[in-house]
């Protein structure tokens, strides 16, 4: 089949892309939505994972195709993307510090300038990639039209009295004819595609390790914090302010380094899907992280509000917000490094490994176990505050939490590590040669 031919990391992206810009558009329809609310987060982290998994994609094209511009172009939107988010979010931060000049609409509109550009780009190289002359004009048409610029759309719709569901289709109905047109014309372009060779695995395993030691530094050091906070208090209150807001940025980082090595096991055909769905669930964490910085900051030092834009996060409402994936983004992190591990699973079994095969069973199970464990741990526990849990009672609950944790992470790690070692020692995989002694002579 043609699409079989398509980089999978590319094709998984544009299809996360399309389903959920099918669902962006259903939820503002909606009569009554939040502007502020935990879609803002949601959002982020899809918009990380389906740009980085479209970078990677074309990465392989330029494999398979050479250095085309087109593809290059295709790369600059994706990471206009991500620059585009990563500036969000950083613009919320400095809202939290700074006393807004009066100019707040016109940075609003530089990010619609920009995300219009951008859309722009991206059609215009997924057109010239299919290699269909039709595709190549439609595509960029629906964004200059369906996604313009600030002043044109101005004078295409300004002051004609539009309803509100007509304009959320306006605005969002584009974005999904053009992830659909995305689609359309990746499957057009791999008609002349050769099917991607797999690559080696070793140095990907080596990065999911490193990657995994790094969430072990982090939960480490978190902990660490947390625990001096409760028991010496005040004089560790403004470390642990800093440790809440540096420590999440530290395990999003580490999860991004995670999701690329998700990524080389997927292209080294480990376990490709697997490999894939890692790869987009540790994105979408590290995303949502990220959006999430300016809320902990906020609630971490509240006076550093200058009094400009304070509505934009009321103390009960940016509580709801910082809380609103406690469980769900640690769950998602927990089952994309379990995926790695199953498949690490199936690797041995495919090599009749046997006791390799056991032993990554186990420890995958071991690791799931407290995973979860630590979640039901902490979040049990900090349910309880409100039911007369005493100090003692809490400190053990964040140690057996933390330490179950930051366990798992160890297992993890350290079966990455071995997972390296085999694929070191035997590249292929291809079983040994046996001697047969000719009898007939």
């Amino acid at each position: 089949m043609v699409w079989k031919r398509i980089p999978p990391a590319l094709l998984f992206g544009l299809a996360i892309r399309a389903v959920f810009d099918v669902v962006r558009l259903v939820h503002y329809l909606r009569p009554a939505f939040e502007t502020r609310s935990s879609w803002d987060s949601l959002e982020a982290g899809i918009t990380v994972a389906t740009s980085v998994l479209v970078i990677s994609g074309a990465l392989q094209l330029v494999k398979l195709r050479g250095h085309r511009i087109e593809i290059w172009i295709v790369i600059g939107a994706e990471l206009g993307q991500l620059a585009l988010a990563v500036a969000y979010a950083a613009f919320n931060f400095w809202l939290q510090t700074h006393e807004p000049s009066g100019g707040l609409g016109k940075a609003f509109e530089y990010f619609v300038f920009a995300d219009a550009a951008i859309t722009t780009a991206s059609a215009i190289g997924f057109g010239l990639i299919s290699g269909s002359r039709a595709l190549a004009i439609v595509l960029p048409a629906i964004a200059v039209i369906g996604v313009p610029i600030p002043p044109l759309a101005d004078a295409m719709w300004g002051g004609r009295g539009l309803g509100f569901t007509t304009t959320v289709l306006i605005r969002l109905a584009p974005y999904v004819v053009l992830a659909l047109g995305s689609l359309a014309a990746t499957n057009v372009a791999a008609r002349t595609l050769a099917s991607p060779t797999d690559e080696p695995a070793e140095r990907p395993f080596e990065q999911a390790a490193r990657a995994l030691w790094l969430r072990v530094i982090a939960a480490v050091s978190l902990a660490g914090v947390t625990l001096l906070a409760m028991s010496a208090g005040a004089g560790f209150a403004s470390l642990f302010k800093l440790v809440t807001i540096v420590g999440p940025l530290v395990d999003a980082i580490a999860l991004a380094a995670f999701a690329r090595a998700a990524l080389g096991l997927s292209r080294a055909n480990v376990s490709r899907w697997l490999g894939l769905a890692a790869a987009t669930g540790a994105l979408w964490c590290a995303g949502v992280m990220l959006s999430r910085i300016p809320i902990a900051y906020e609630l971490a030092y509240p006076s550093a509000r200058t009094g400009g834009f304070v509505g934009m996060f009321d103390s009960d409402d940016a509580v709801r917000l910082a809380t609103a994936y406690a469980i769900t983004v640690p769950l998602v992190a927990a089952i994309s490094i379990g995926l790695v591990l199953i498949a690490i699973t199936g690797l041995a079994r495919r090599r009749n490994l046997d006791d390799v095969r056991e032993n990554a069973s186990v420890r995958t199970g071991a690791f799931l176990v407290l995973a979860l464990g630590s979640l039901f741990i902490a979040h049990y526990g900090l349910a309880q505050i409100a039911f007369g849990m005493t100090n003692g009672m809490l400190l053990l609950a964040v140690v057996a939490a933390a330490g179950a944790s930051i366990y798992a992470l160890v297992i993890a790690a350290k079966l990455c590590e071995q997972a390296r070692a085999i694929v070191s020692s035997d590249p292929t995989g291809l079983p040994a040669a046996t001697l047969i002694k000719d009898s007939s002579k």
